[in-house]
Formats: structure tokens, C-alpha cells, sequence
């Protein structure tokens, strides 16, 4: 369990307690087991680290790197590595309410617009007036309401070329009418005297992962969710807030089973899903975690943030908190535009800071809008065409980023490296790296400095040591310094800088990653657009990088190598001095000059 400090007004300040420690000297600590743990680093003596845990026994892990990278690895080897989500996670998601009808209607205004939207939240398409317990639709087939139809939905937007996510949690409010039957079996968490806990605030009780018939009652429910309802998964909330005196079915308590939970939630999901997809065709959200919890979840995202510059929950968190959980193992983050519970700015504050929130997640694993904890937010895309266009002009960058961001996902998946990776990661010779925690690395190729100060016009930029381009300009940046650049407030994205002579993978247009039945909606089709950056005259010339499917691309500095999978796609090189060279790739290797 955490401290007692409130975020986002839930208590606990964490919703994924990971007992992990990196140092830059070379070495890894962590704890197996989830009982509630204290750390004392030098805090009482200058000369010592100390830890306290409420358990029998002690199980640590020490691991030895001695690079970074290597102790992020070792520690996904011995945690568990995650899975490869499929590609149309790494896409552009839009969040909407408002009923089925409603829905679709936005959905086919954003095909109207070609803005390229791979995927939507379905956010209310649960059972009642709020957004805690299983969806209906779940267990009654038919919901009354806004979604009387849930199959037709489904149906309608996948022919758009949409996957259709909905909203999960293993909390049950007393309620509503899915409350009864998991009740009925004894399959909700009790108290020590053996009655249901409930909630003192939110009045719900949570499902008991711990059970196995409770887990098969679970994976029942998330068989009709997917195979008959026709949803491709959705968001997990909750998980994080099971009491200490809990007592769970398989005789542990719950300041035994606090911290475990997440992964028991996340593991039924996982493996529930699992069994009605085992083509791994959906995607499971998450908001709690725990050791191990990564192996389970196709992305991670910030939990309940606050619609605020600062503070512990604040978009200012929000990169510090990416990277730590790229440390721990959690490789597929992303920030939900603009965070969740609403905060008293004014209009205009509130539209800026919408739009800062959207450069961040431009650049993250996934780009998902959200709205806020009234339905709607303040500031939505649809607020006029300032924001419509900024959300377009986001949509467009993050989804020609997809081929970048697929092969680092392919590369975590087999070594847990993250996508958003602390500079350290990447120049760990740099002292000035392991003190950076506002910026970041996309993968090897890209830096990338959000603006996270309201009324910012320009952004200070500490760049490691090399040659470093900026992406929006192509001004060239010797490294080891600080360098100032505008950062205008649009679409565009945040400051973002691409080493000298890499290689960026990147997507031509296209409306979907999922194939529609419409023909006017242009799936991505594999097809890359291969753009090397300039060089300095003390740049490199020189670059690889390895795609998802095993693609080896090698620029020489004249040259661009392909050895490839056969695999047929048409690949357009952009090299530097302008050039513009396209082919079909049809065989196992090219040169494209």
C-alpha cells in the first residue's frame, strides 16, 4: 500500500505499487512478494537504504546489469515480459457517449474528415447513470437505454473500420441489477466475518479473483462481451482500493492481497479474453498494476488525472510517471488527453492546457482523447476548429508513427525495454540524463520535450551528447547542452528532436489500421515511408533499424539497404538531400539509391 497523501481524491497515491530499485551503479533490487513494504533511502543514515515489510519472510531479487538497459531487461525476464499487443493499439483512439445512435454519428463525421481513428470508447456504455460495475450489456444481452443494440453497434463501426472498446471494472455497485448474482455465488470479497465489504464511499464490493469458480463465472461473462456482443476489449479501471481487513476465498487477507489484486484482476481479464480471442485481436486497458501485472495488459494508462498544470496528478506527472513505468517493466504508456477529473481553471486555461496535454500523447504508445468525469469535458475535440484542427493535426503525426512505434513494441516484447525510455536509457554516460525528468526518448530515434508550464512560448531542451535534428525544422543541434526553441500551441506537436542520420520508419497517409467494409476508408496497407534525417559534419552517416516483422533497414549515407521478410509493400525513401525514391518491394532484399 501506498502513503496516505490523496490523488484525485481515491487516497492511495499509487495505483500500481512496483517495489523496484535501478542504480545507476549498475544493480537492481526488488521485492517478490505484495504485502505492504516502507523504504528508508538514507533518509535516517546518510550511509544505508533499509526497507521494512509486513511479511513472514523476505524474497528479494538482486540483479546486476551493468548497463541500465540490461537491468530494465533482466528485470522484465524475471517479472515477466509483455505481450505483443496487435497493431491497431499503437493507433489514434476517440472517446464518445451519448448512445449508439450518437456514436456512430461521430464516428462517421471523423471518416468524413479523414481523420485517420483506428479505434472508439464506447465510455457510457454501461448500465446505468454511473460508471462503476460491469456493463449490462454483459449480462442482459440487450441493454435498455442509449445502446439498445449493442451487436448492431458493434457491427456498424467495425464496417467503418473502427475496433469498439467499452469500459470494465471488477467493482459492483449495490445498485445495480449485476450486483445480485455474483452476490448470490459468493463470489464478492468479505469481510472477516464472512458478509460482502462494501465500500463505505462508493458503495461497491469487488469481485474475488482469488476463486476460481468466480474467475470462470468472469471469463463467461467476457466470452458474451466479446464473441457476442462484438466488443474488442476496453478499459479496466479500479482494482487498487481492496481494504486491508478484507478477507479473500483463498484464505489470504487483504494487506496480503492489496497490491496483488491488480494482477489477479489483469490475469482473469487477460486470459479470459484470451480464450474468446485466442487470436489476440483486443486490447485490455489498464489503470492498477503490480508485479507481474504487465504481462496482462496491452497498455497502461495514467489512472484518474486532474485537469491541472501541477501537482501529484497533473499533466506536470505525467512524464515522470510514463518513465518510471518504463523502468518497471510497463512498456506500453499513454496519457489520457487532458486527464479526467475536472479542476476550476478558466476557459482558456483549460482550452491550453488541452492542447499541451495533446502534443504529450502525440508522442506516446497509443493516442486516446478522453472526457471528463461529467461526460463531457470543458474543452473537447469538437469545441470549434481550432481544436477540431489540432486534433487532426495530431491524428495525422501520431498515426505515421505507427510502424516506428510497432517495432518498438515488438522490441519490448522481447526484451521489456519501454517505448518511452528515461534519457538515461539512451545516454548513459551522460550524468545530465539521469537527472532529466520532463523529457524523454521515443524509442533510440526521437527526443521529445512536452510543454508542461501554462503560458510557455518556447521550451529549453537539454540534448545528450551527438547530433540532433529538430523534427519540425530541421535545424542541426550539436548535443551536450541546453538549446531553446519555439513551441508554438497547435497541432503540431510538442519540441521533438531525431538524432542525426537515422533512419524513422514512418506510415503514408491512410484513414485506419483496421479493414473496413466501406471502400472509400484506406486501411494501412504496410506500405513505408522511410524518412533519414541530415547529418552535421560531425553526425553519423550511417544508421539501421530493425521493423517489426524483421525488416532490416540500413542507410549508408548514399544508400538504402532492405533486407526484408517477404513480405510485398512499396517503401519511398526521403533522404536527406532531397531525394525521393520509391519502389515495390517484392523479394527478400533491395537498394533503393
Amino acid at each position: 500500500m501506498a502513503d496516505d497523501r490523496r490523488v484525485a481524491g481515491y487516497g492511495p497515491s499509487t495505483y500500481a505499487p512496483i517495489p523496484l530499485l535501478l542504480s545507476s551503479r549498475g544493480y537492481g533490487f526488488a521485492l517478490e512478494r505484495f504485502e505492504r513494504s516502507k523504504f528508508d533511502l538514507a533518509a535516517s543514515k546518510a550511509d544505508r537504504w533499509s526497507w521494512q515489510q509486513d511479511a513472514p519472510a523476505a524474497s528479494i531479487v538482486l540483479t546486476h546489469g551493468p548497463s541500465l538497459k540490461d537491468l530494465v531487461t533482466r528485470n522484465a525476464e524475471i517479472s515477466g515480459l509483455p505481450p505483443l499487443p496487435p497493431p491497431w493499439l499503437f493507433g489514434v483512439w476517440k472517446t464518445s457517449v451519448g448512445g449508439q445512435t450518437q456514436v456512430v454519428a461521430e464516428m462517421r463525421r471523423l471518416r468524413d474528415l479523414k481523420i485517420p481513428v483506428s479505434a472508439v470508447f464506447a465510455f457510457d456504455a454501461v448500465d446505468s447513470e454511473a460508471n462503476l460495475g460491469w456493463p449490462a450489456v454483459t449480462f442482459a444481452g440487450r441493454q435498455a437505454g442509449p445502446y439498445p443494440d449493442p451487436r448492431a453497434f458493434t457491427d456498424t463501426l467495425h464496417g467503418l473500420g473502427f475496433k469498439v472498446l467499452n469500459y470494465f471494472t471488477a467493482d459492483f455497485h449495490l445498485d445495480r441489477r449485476n450486483y445480485t448474482e455474483p452476490a448470490s455465488h459468493g463470489f464478492l470479497v468479505k469481510r472477516q466475518d464472512g458478509r460482502v465489504y462494501v465500500h463505505p464511499a462508493f458503495q461497491v464490493a469487488w469481485l474475488d479473483y482469488s476463486d476460481p469458480d468466480a474467475v470462470l463465472w468472469w471469463t463467461a461473462a467476457w466470452r458474451r462481451a466479446l464473441n457476442d456482443l462484438g466488443y474488442d476489449g476496453g478499459m479496466l479501471d479500479l482494482g487498487e482500493l481492496i481494504p486491508a481487513d478484507a478477507a479473500l476465498a483463498d484464505g489470504s487477507s487483504g494487506q496480503q492481497s492489496h497490491n496483488r489484486y491488480p494482477l489477479l484482476y489483469a490475469r482473469s481479464a487477460w486470459d479470459a479474453a484470451s480464450l474468446a480471442r485466442p487470436d489476440g485481436d483486443f486490447a485490455l486497458l489498464l489503470r492498477s498494476g503490480a508485479v507481474g501485472a504487465q504481462c496482462y495488459q496491452s497498455a497502461q494508462w495514467n489512472g484518474d488525472a486532474v485537469m491541472r498544470w501541477h501537482g501529484p496528478d497533473g499533466l506536470q506527472s505525467m512524464v515522470p510517471a510514463a518513465l518510471s513505468f518504463g523502468l518497471s517493466g510497463f512498456p506500453y504508456w499513454h496519457a489520457e488527453v487532458a486527464g479526467y477529473v475536472q479542476a476550476d481553471l478558466s476557459h482558456d486555461d483549460e482550452r491550453e492546457l488541452w492542447l499541451r496535454w495533446l502534443q504529450l500523447a502525440t508522442w506516446t504508445s497509443l493516442l486516446r482523447d478522453h472526457l471528463g468525469d461529467h461526460q463531457r469535458s470543458p474543452i473537447d475535440v469538437w469545441m470549434d476548429d481550432g481544436t477540431l484542427n489540432a486534433f487532426r493535426n495530431a491524428a495525422q503525426v501520431h498515426a505515421s508513427l505507427v510502424p516506428y512505434l510497432y517495432s518498438l513494441a515488438a522490441e519490448a516484447s522481447q526484451t521489456g525495454l519501454p517505448i518511452m525510455r528515461f534519457l538515461a536509457l539512451e545516454a548513459p554516460e551522460d550524468p545530465r540524463a539521469w537527472q532529466e525528468e520532463q523529457s524523454y526518448f521515443l524509442g533510440p530515434q526521437f527526443l521529445v520535450a512536452p510543454v508542461v508550464q501554462s503560458g510557455a512560448t518556447t521550451r529549453t531542451v537539454y540534448l545528450p551528447p551527438g547530433e540532433w535534428v529538430d523534427y519540425w525544422r530541421g535545424t542541426i543541434y550539436s548535443g551536450g547542452q541546453e538549446v531553446t526553441v519555439p513551441a508554438p500551441l497547435d497541432g503540431s506537436g510538442p519540441p521533438v528532436f531525431a538524432r542525426a542520420g537515422a533512419i524513422i520508419p514512418l506510415a503514408p497517409a491512410y484513414d485506419s489500421l483496421v479493414a473496413a467494409e466501406t471502400a472509400d476508408v484506406r486501411t494501412w496497407s504496410g506500405d513505408l515511408v522511410d524518412r533519414v534525417m541530415p547529418s552535421g559534419p560531425t553526425g553519423s552517416r550511417e544508421s539501421t533499424f530493425m521493423l517489426y516483422d524483421g525488416t532490416r533497414l540500413r542507410w549508408t549515407g548514399a544508400v538504402l539497404e532492405i533486407e526484408a521478410n517477404p513480405s510485398p509493400r512499396r517503401i519511398e525513401l526521403r533522404a536527406p538531400d532531397g531525394r525521393v525514391v520509391a519502389r515495390q518491394l517484392d523479394g527478400p532484399s533491395a537498394v533503393l539509391a
